[in-house]
């Protein structure tokens, strides 16, 4: 009856959500569990973004893992904006340097309008984990994790310096160190903390 006669509270709302319905309908998203995972590098990268508080500032850390190889690539942005998501995208397609096949995200807004552009442009198919289903990406939750310890052992001994964080981890196909890199804001200085086997499941 309510919505034969559109009798809502808030019309405008309402109309929002029906056209947002539409859209969702005529571009049905693809699960990951519809993809059958390869081992091979570049087939599948899970894609996440987590949040810290550092001498009262906000920053938002964008991180990737390989799920074949446990390459993990992470880096700090002022917002979580699709365009910071689509610069992180492509800074890691060139670290790779090798087409990416797959993607895997969670429902987050900085993972579309500029980053479906950039996956369309990239030819990267996507995929998207379950609503609060850690087990479809524990690459990534376990690298995540990662990240967040280094922050806390750091506020530990009330470092100065802000993490942003270019790390990656070994994998023979790619010759990359394992490392964790910070970098001072002020001065530029960069700090080699820990070799750190991110992403290990």
């Amino acid at each position: 009856m309510i919505r034969r006669y559109k009798l809502y509270p808030d019309k405008r709302k309402a109309g929002k959500t029906a056209r947002k319905r539409a859209r969702a309908l005529q571009k049905p998203k693809k699960r990951i569990t519809q993809l059958v995972k390869e081992g091979r590098p570049c087939f599948l990268f899970q894609l996440d973004t987590i949040v810290i508080y550092w001498n009262n500032l906000k920053r938002y850390i964008l991180t990737a893992v390989d799920h074949a190889t446990k390459l993990g690539y992470a880096r700090m942005y002022k917002n979580k904006s699709s365009r910071s998501a689509a610069d992180f995208l492509y800074h890691l397609r060139y670290l790779v340097k090798q087409s990416i096949e797959n993607l895997q995200t969670d429902y987050g807004s900085e993972f579309a309008r500029e980053f479906e552009t950039a996956t369309a442009r990239l030819g990267i198919q996507r995929y998207f984990s379950r609503v609060k289903t850690p087990k479809d990406n524990p690459g990534i939750e376990r690298f995540n994790e990662t990240l967040k310890y280094i922050e806390k052992e750091l506020v530990k001994i009330r470092s100065p310096v802000l993490p942003i964080w270019s790390a990656t981890t070994q994998c023979s196909w790619s010759g990359f160190t394992h490392v964790t890199i910070l970098r001072d804001t002020n001065t530029g200085a960069c700090i080699v903390l820990s070799e750190i086997r991110a992403a290990s499941v």
